[in-house]
């Protein structure tokens, strides 16, 4: 299987014989009528922000159709009118939740038919409020959010978006890559480049479908070239494009862990030998599709597991104290297929890891996680859809979290003093941190600063999740100048492991 359904090649040869077919019938016919070509939806004509008025039969028939662990508890977030066909989902520092629209999904290539929104939860019942449509793109198939930045992957760009004036809708925007991918002038975007993550390490992961990418170009002008599945990395403003990993199918969203491995939940080659694997991805890795996997195993980077049909879709690690017991610290992945999102927990083996796979929320058409600061899990659904256009009542954005338990609180990273940003990066919740060293970064390479992340990569006391925290923000903030103690860093056993 696929995410959201046939290949586009079928689909094209299908098309090509239906119309060849209907010219040649009216040729015959000289009297037919030529009936006019119906103009496909772009959606409800929705004000650029407004209230969200909610639908409560509908929320309730969508949630009788989600099931979570005992003690956690879903709320529906959003959904149609304006949180519909959901494509990717990111909450933000400052609470808002961004979501990618698009109702081309995998076969539609019509232009005008996607959108970034951005929802508001006024009152912290866990259901959106407000919502303001932050930006109109086509095929939006990535978020991630870093302060006051919203990076949008919609394909072929990559794009840095932001709102300064505070009115909920996007007024700058940069384009950090660009052809990575194929726009809608050339196809649809299935098996195409897909969802974005942030990771400690200061690296941009993309997910990247089979079609590949042709010459895509950073902002520093390098370009890169791929036909077949893959990862790209950039960094957060548009250089060092790189291919990361290749020999992948069609993923569809990438998971980064607190010490910068990659993972992916891959897709089926349908019923040809490549089945739904998961894969640990370290950099340089080729994981076999589609020369290797038959005849060549073991000239490849093995999968940690082999789970059989289904459909790959989002990927997210979770490090985060209002989650239990064994659902924290742990790799999550979606299916569309299944219908699920599962936890697994990673034993180190050699070079990569075993792996276990335990069901966490059933949903209808998983398609993305994310997690906020706030110890809440946003699963984005195609609940009531397929993989193209089937009305205006498709998808929703589901919250899910563990009221039995103590959970984080907002950061509000700029608000805080440097020592209490430096304290952060021992933050038992991967957010905090990813979220405290964005603001660091913010405010620049300070001496003092320095001097403090040296301290605290050598403190053998600190978490070995802390410490690498402290060594990417110091590899970041004093480029050359932090060599002398990563290189003292890498006499340490304990950070060599990790």
């Amino acid at each position: 299987m696929r995410p959201f359904g046939p290949h586009p090649r079928a689909l094209a040869s299908s098309l090509a014989a239906t119309l060849l077919l209907s010219s040649t019938l009216l040729a015959q016919d000289p009297g037919a009528t030529h009936q006019p070509v119906p103009v496909p939806s772009t959606g409800p004509t929705l004000p650029a922000q407004g209230a969200i008025v909610r639908d409560t039969a509908r929320d309730r028939n969508v949630l009788a159709q989600v099931t979570v662990p005992a003690g956690f508890a879903v709320t529906m977030f959003a959904g149609p009118p304006v949180a519909m066909y959901p494509t990717t989902v990111a909450p933000a520092p400052d609470g808002s939740v961004y979501m990618g629209t698009d109702l081309n999904l995998a076969q539609g290539a019509v232009k005008g038919r996607g959108r970034i929104i951005r929802l508001v939860d006024v009152d912290g019942d866990g259901r959106a409020d407000r919502y303001s449509v932050f930006a109109k793109v086509d095929s939006p198939r990535g978020l991630a959010v870093a302060g006051s930045t919203v990076y949008v992957l919609h394909v072929p760009f990559l794009t840095a978006f932001r709102d300064t004036n505070g009115d909920g809708v996007a007024d700058k925007a940069d384009t950090l890559v660009r052809d990575l991918g194929f726009g809608l002038d050339v196809r649809s975007s299935d098996h195409s480049t897909n969802g974005i993550a942030l990771g400690i390490d200061g690296w941009i992961y993309v997910a990247v479908g089979d079609y590949g990418y042709l010459n895509a170009k950073g902002k520093d002008g390098r370009t890169i070239t791929r036909r077949g599945g893959s990862v790209v990395r950039v960094r957060p403003d548009g250089t060092g494009l790189e291919t990361y990993a290749v020999g992948t199918r069609n993923i569809y969203g990438v998971g980064v862990d607190p010490f910068g491995r990659v993972y992916a939940r891959d897709n089926t080659n349908d019923g040809l030998g490549w089945d739904t694997r998961l894969h640990y991805l370290p950099a340089g890795a080729h994981m076999g599709y589609p020369t290797l996997f038959r005849n060549f195993a073991d000239e490849h980077m093995p999968s940690m597991f082999d789970y059989g049909p289904g459909a790959g879709t989002g990927g997210l690690w979770v490090q985060d104290p209002g989650f239990p017991g064994d659902w924290n610290n742990a790799l999550y992945t979606g299916d569309w297929t299944m219908n699920k999102v599962f936890r697994h927990k990673l034993t180190p083996k050699g070079a990569s890891f075993t792996v276990d796979q335990t069901d966490f929320v059933a949903a209808p058409r998983v398609v993305d996680m994310a997690m906020d600061d706030r110890s809440h899990m946003f699963v984005a659904s195609l609940v009531g859809g397929v993989f193209n256009y089937m009305g205006d009542t498709v998808g929703a954005i589901l919250r899910v979290g563990y009221p039995g338990q103590k959970g984080s609180t907002a950061l509000n990273a700029p608000k805080l003093s440097d020592a209490k940003l430096l304290a952060t990066l021992g933050s038992p919740n991967a957010t905090h941190r990813l979220e405290a060293q964005r603001e660091l970064l913010r405010r620049g390479a300070k001496a003092q600063t320095l001097r403090a992340l040296e301290r605290q990569i050598a403190d053998a006391k600190r978490a070995p999740e802390a410490r690498a925290a402290s060594i990417f923000t110091l590899e970041l903030l004093g480029g050359t100048r932090a060599l002398p103690a990563l290189q003292r860093a890498a006499a340490d056993t304990v950070l060599r492991a990790v």
